[in-house]
């Protein structure tokens, strides 16, 4: 073991350093690619490396497309169609209630995963955005979910 290694090992572990331990078999082989845990983050060049080498990416926008192009089909059905064609409601309440509360779900999603990434800049408002048109969403459901029962009850009413 050399003098450097013994005081590393003496100054880390005391009077009890393991023979054997990672740093005292790197100093005898002079290595430096085999370090012990945690010591890769104690290079500052590896640190600045990875972060000059990223391109910033924003908060992806197709969940909120989606839900408004399911919000603007299920508004044009309602107004578009009769009310009295079972179909054209129960695809009006399908785009709705569940595409937006599934396009919530799916853009609550690309923002966590994309949280891992450094240079990801999340987007608070766009968040904001979804909620509000799932809400929207489920007013319009409603106006498709009144059409259904309508249907339903002149049919079971003699």
């Amino acid at each position: 073991m050399t003098p450097s290694a013994q005081a590393h090992a003496l100054a880390q572990y005391g009077d009890s350093a393991p023979e054997n331990s990672l740093w005292v078999q790197c100093e005898e082989k002079d290595c430096e690619a085999e370090m012990s845990f945690g010591d890769e983050l104690a290079s500052p060049s590896a640190y600045e490396e990875a972060l000059s080498s990223g391109a910033p990416r924003s908060a992806s926008k197709l969940p909120l497309i989606a839900s408004g192009l399911s919000i603007v089909s299920s508004f044009a059905i309602y107004l578009i169609f009769p009310h009295d064609a079972m179909l054209f409601s129960i695809i009006g309440y399908l785009l709705t209630p569940i595409a937006g509360a599934l396009s919530l779900a799916w853009g609550q999603a690309l923002d966590v995963s994309g949280r891992r990434d450094v240079w990801y800049s999340p987007s608070s408002s766009l968040m904001m955005v979804l909620k509000i048109m799932a809400v929207v969403g489920f007013v319009i459901g409603l106006a498709h979910m009144w059409d259904i029962a309508s249907i339903i009850a002149a049919s079971v009413a003699p």
